[in-house]
């Protein structure tokens, strides 16, 4: 199949992990190693994201389409340490038209799309695609059905885990090998279509973070775009997956937003989203008070409690409920000196439990006068075993402690 065709097909059939296939490879810079705020998000059985996508473009003057993919919903059927097996529906409609003079031009309908993909866990990379699209074309009686199976090699992933703000990095180059089978009104047109090709190698960096709003809810959403091609994509912690995609290149126009989720945040199914990471001070004393806040969102909107945990073998217990979407706040005290890393779980009214939130690293130092008082201590256990070194600083240092 044509190089400029595959990333088409690919797209269309699997939108959310490749949405900028590459057509060349010859910006290709070094890989960055960098850091990220996230780690990669932790899918569990019965998460799933559901998106509308309208998607137009052509390719070799020969095929235009605009299409849309409304409730395009993929679902975590199953679980293993390594993978990820998701589940593939939805609905297609718009328009095909043949040639760049549109002499045969038509609307698909009663169109649908099912199937699975395979995703590592690791990085959420896709490693296989099966699926099938069975639709009429209007113009021509008769049912139409593609089906395509796809393997990629090394699983293809978009967002490098971990990464930061102003880092920029290559979309590791995956080959991806597989077969397309077109029959219509019973006749096969294309039977075991080879479809070798590669994606990826194109640069993107991450700009900043900010609240994005799409459909399914507002989230602090991390910002990704292309160095040079015109990308925009936002991955959301608290979605586990992008939530808003734009992609304008020669060959296709892509948009992509997030209308509902049900991501548990890799606690139960149907729990309520991961957390904020705790708000509270972080320089304190011994025994001072003092108030750490958090909050979250539960999708089916229902009352949700909190426990924060104070990292000195003692917790808040659950507190509330709260309504989704509310601060929740919470006071506590240290009774010894040292570091303590505060973080924050929610679990809804049906005790569906998310997973702990980032955690706050709140610091409790030694007072002055102590890590004085040591030194001192540790300068005169020095000179008393050593008498004879630099007897005219031991001298002052006696005298100081006249």
């Amino acid at each position: 199949m044509n190089k400029k065709i595959m990333p088409i097909v690919v797209c269309m059939l699997f939108l959310i992990p490749i949405t900028i296939s590459a057509q060349s490879i010859d910006k290709e810079r070094p890989l960055m190693m960098v850091t990220y705020e996230e780690s990669a998000p932790t899918w569990s059985e019965g998460d799933s994201w559901t998106y509308d996508v309208s998607f137009s473009g052509g390719t070799l003057d020969v095929l235009g389409f605009e299409l849309a993919f409304s409730d395009l919903k993929l679902t975590v059927d199953s679980v293993t340490s390594s993978e990820y097996n998701v589940n593939v529906e939805g609905d297609v409609t718009g328009e095909i038209s043949l040639n760049k003079f549109q002499i045969i031009k038509g609307k698909i309908t009663d169109t649908t799309i099912t199937g699975n993909a395979v995703y590592s866990t690791s990085n959420i990379g896709i490693k296989e695609l099966d699926v099938q699209i069975i639709g009429k074309f209007q113009l021509i009686p008769g049912e139409f059905v593609i089906d395509v199976t796809l393997s990629f090699n090394p699983a293809y992933n978009i967002i490098q885990w971990p990464v930061s703000v102003g880092e920029e990095w290559n979309i590791p180059v995956s080959d991806i090998e597989g077969n397309l089978d077109l029959t219509y009104a019973g006749e096969k047109l294309f039977d075991d279509v080879d479809v070798p090709n590669i994606l990826g190698g194109q640069p993107v960096k991450r700009t900043d973070t900010q609240p994005m709003t799409v459909d399914a809810g507002t989230f602090d959403a991390y910002k990704i775009e292309g160095v040079y091609e015109d990308i925009e994509m936002y991955y959301a912690a608290d979605a586990g997956n992008l939530i808003y995609v734009t992609v304008v290149s020669d060959e296709c126009n892509l948009e992509m937003v997030l209308t509902s989720t049900t991501y548990s945040g890799g606690g139960t199914p149907g729990a309520p989203n991961t957390p904020s990471k705790p708000s509270g001070s972080t320089n304190i004393k011994t025994g001072q008070e003092c108030v750490y806040s958090s909050s979250t969102t539960d999708n089916e909107g229902d009352q949700i409690y909190y426990r924060f945990d104070w990292d000195d073998d003692s917790d808040s217990g659950w507190i509330g409920p709260f309504d989704s979407g509310a601060k929740a706040e919470a006071i506590h005290s240290w009774s010894s000196k040292g570091s303590y890393n505060v973080r924050v779980k929610a679990k809804d009214t049906a005790d569906h439990e998310s997973s702990w939130s980032d955690p706050l690293l709140v610091s409790i130092p030694k007072s002055r006068s102590y890590i004085n008082t040591a030194f001192m201590q540790f300068v005169e256990n020095f000179f008393e075993r050593y008498p004879n070194l630099f007897p005219m600083l031991q001298t002052l240092i006696q005298r100081s402690r006249l």
